[in-house]
């Protein structure tokens, strides 16, 4: 099992497989960050938005510079209805980013925590 084989099983909508094959690779490389990063686009694609957060803090650890790490902790933390943790999270992923399109999408999910 390698990082090719997750993220194929992740293009397929296979998310359970891809999450299993993504803890395996975790587990044997802990400092790789596109592992923890693939584990926890699965588990967020799963709906399983606490066990995603785990992920994403282990991306946001060992790549602290990823903006999209703090974006995607925001909308877990937004589906389980921590609002005040998700803005936290969103100032941060600003803070990180000067991509247009990843300030957009903070932008509106700023907007419907604050007004929705």
């Amino acid at each position: 099992m390698d990082y090719q084989a997750a993220f194929a099983c992740y293009e397929a909508g296979e998310y359970a497989k891809a999450s299993d094959i993504f803890a395996y690779l975790s587990s044997l490389q802990p400092m790789n960050p596109d592992h923890w990063q693939g584990l926890a686009a699965s588990k967020q694609m799963e709906g399983k938005y606490f066990e995603a957060l785990f992920g994403w803090s282990f991306t946001s650890l060992l790549s602290p510079e990823d903006p999209e790490a703090h974006f995607h902790a925001a909308e877990c933390l937004a589906s389980l209805g921590q609002k005040t943790d998700a803005l936290k999270a969103l100032e941060l992923a600003l803070q990180k980013t000067s991509d247009i399109t990843l300030t957009n999408q903070i932008s509106v999910l700023k907007e419907a925590l604050l007004h929705g």
